[in-house]
């Protein structure tokens, strides 16, 4: 079932891989050439600019003349990528399966509800797996020719541990919800508004907004966390990962196949 899932989604998988290396390596080459350049008077365009688009793009406050500064504001995105992957994997896994009316076939097979839905979130996080490799490769590689290894790990723990945890709400939604299209749409509702905490913390200056999601965690205090903080940040968000994946398991059990 694993290897079936990954068949059907493999194109899909390609095109979020691309996406990543692209976010990540070709975001660093805009910043060598910005370097190159001068990135000092890139800090004094962007602060000519009106405070409400510096908000809205995540830019207040941020120091991009610096490599931590203007990764972290890539990091961003690259977290808001994963989340939407994660989230919307997450919910399409039964989806799928009722949107191609392959449900009934799947779940009389002579075996238990949750050794399927186990197979299925196995086949699940294999491919966040898979992606993850794309982006530590990426990742290795930009920290490697800017001499910014040791921020190697607290990067990948903050992607992984972000995309696990949207994986994990997206197929509770999707369990949860009589329609299983809503688990998609409630998904992406939860990611604008952890978005939108980000732009609220900077606007009203509220930083305990923004630490409300683990995308505003991240962008915000990653690269000044120490290694403890962050090790209980990344713990917090898989545990509540779990208590998404089994709560569904338990209430998948009583959940009707829909015609």
């Amino acid at each position: 079932m694993i290897l079936r899932e990954i068949k059907i989604r493999w194109k899909s998988l390609l095109f979020w891989a691309i996406g990543f290396a692209f976010m990540i390596i070709g975001g660093m080459t805009k910043f060598d050439t910005f370097s190159a350049g001068g990135s000092q008077d890139l800090n004094q365009f962007i602060q000519s600019m009106p405070r409400i688009m510096r908000i809205i793009y995540g830019m207040e406050g941020i120091d991009i003349s610096t490599f931590t500064g203007y990764f972290g504001l890539l990091l961003l995105y690259v977290l808001i990528m994963a989340s939407i992957h994660g989230a919307f994997l997450g919910a399409s896994l039964i989806h799928q399966e009722f949107k191609d009316r392959t449900a009934d076939f799947l779940f009389v097979k002579p075996m238990s509800r949750d050794h399927i839905l186990l197979r299925k979130l196995g086949s699940g996080l294999v491919m966040i797996l898979i992606l993850e490799a794309v982006i530590a490769a990426c990742c290795f590689y930009v920290f490697n020719e800017s001499g910014q290894l040791p921020l190697f790990g607290k990067t990948l723990a903050a992607t992984l541990a972000t995309h696990v945890f949207f994986f994990g709400l997206g197929f509770l939604f999707t369990v949860l919800l009589p329609k299983s299209r809503q688990g998609q749409q409630l998904a992406l509702v939860i990611i604008l508004v952890s978005y939108l905490s980000i732009s609220l913390s900077q606007l009203y200056d509220q930083p305990w907004i923004r630490n409300l999601s683990p995308i505003g965690w991240y962008y915000a205090r990653l690269y000044q966390s120490g290694t403890s903080e962050l090790w209980l940040a990344g713990g917090i968000l898989l545990t509540l990962s779990l208590g998404f994946l089994v709560l569904a398991i338990v209430r998948f059990r009583r959940k009707d196949i829909p015609n």
